[in-house]
């Protein structure tokens, strides 16, 4: 199972998302604007692969970082403080955070780690959170 896909399985049992899915149903879900009950909504994208030295001579053995992000699509709560919307966007980032920092994928030789995030939109109502994550691999050859 590829790294994507593992991350889609993981946070689909998180009860605060009510749709999660991969990069290629994103431009679909943009195109239309997300209807509420589709929201909030994650969606893990493959971002960068990072390959260190190979370790070997004759064969290889190289450490490859992956970064990978989740687009977090959450109702734009409007109130005149948006103290509601800010609460809303921190537990549900802290949920995501907490259900893939620490989780180790089959895919992966450790344990996912935080990287960082960041809103990156806001359209039609919706507020669109960048959460980016760590997974290391071994590739050998």
């Amino acid at each position: 199972m590829s790294l994507i896909i593992a991350a889609i399985d993981q946070l689909s049992g998180l009860s605060e998302l009510r749709t999660v899915s991969g990069a290629a149903d994103l431009p679909a879900v943009q195109e239309r604007l997300p209807q509420r009950h589709e929201l909030p909504a994650a969606f893990v994208i493959p971002d960068i692969d990072r390959a260190g030295d190979n370790a070997l001579v004759g064969a290889v053995s190289q450490m490859v970082t992956t970064t990978f992000a989740v687009l977090l699509g959450l109702g734009n709560l409007a109130e005149p403080r948006g103290k509601k919307a800010a609460v809303e966007m921190e537990t549900l980032r802290k949920a995501v955070r907490d259900r893939l920092v620490g989780w180790q994928p089959e895919e992966s030789e450790d344990p996912i780690l935080y990287a960082s995030s960041r809103v990156v939109g806001f359209d039609a109502g919706v507020v669109w959170i960048e959460m980016r994550f760590i997974a290391t691999e071994l590739v050998r050859g």
